[in-house]
């Protein structure tokens, strides 16, 4: 294909934002509005991914099977996104608890509670732009009283696939019978 390659010369970014409140143990997703279709054959390239959890979110993880994990997917279902062993996942970050004595557990939180991941030249990540969800696991014992947020800004260039590269691609993403 002649018109195959990067389209941008700068870096772009999206925004993934995913709200939750709810009682102990859920799952939630927001899917990522692009405006590209599959007919377009394009992926993104993306060279950092930076997350930002609401303020408040580790005062939750208190309990020793207590968690709060967030990944960033080409899948709407839930089946795929906990199993972190499905293609469908791009990134998958979170808190636990460790229990290192039988003393109460002093919890400090810094802020900003930004997690930045940082891919280098040529180990770039790509990922399929029609499909993007952010999701969000958690399991707390105790329920969470105030609307939490996690956030995933994804810097990227887009990138023209041709055809059998494309085809690829999602196959590897996208195994068949998953959304």
């Amino acid at each position: 294909m002649p018109n195959a390659g990067v389209l941008d010369r700068f870096d772009q970014f999206a925004v993934l934002s995913c709200a939750f409140t709810a009682s102990a143990g859920a799952f939630v997703k927001t899917r990522l509005e692009t405006g590209i279709t599959t007919l377009q054959k394009i992926a993104w390239v993306v060279s950092r991914i930076e997350y930002e959890v609401s303020p408040g979110v580790l005062s939750y993880i208190i309990d020793a099977l207590d968690h709060v994990d967030w990944i960033i997917t080409a899948s709407a279902s839930e089946l795929e996104a906990v199993n972190f062993t499905s293609p469908s996942i791009y990134d998958k970050m979170g808190f636990v608890t460790r229990v290192v004595s039988a003393a109460a557990l002093t919890f400090r939180e810094c802020r900003p509670t930004v997690f930045v991941k940082q891919f280098p030249p040529g180990h770039e990540m790509l990922m399929l732009p029609q499909c993007l969800y952010l999701g969000l696991s958690w399991v707390t014992a105790a329920a969470l009283a105030t609307t939490k947020y996690v956030r995933a800004r994804v810097w990227y260039k887009e990138l023209e696939l041709g055809p059998a590269d494309w085809y690829d691609l999602l196959q590897l993403r996208l195994p068949l019978g998953t959304t």
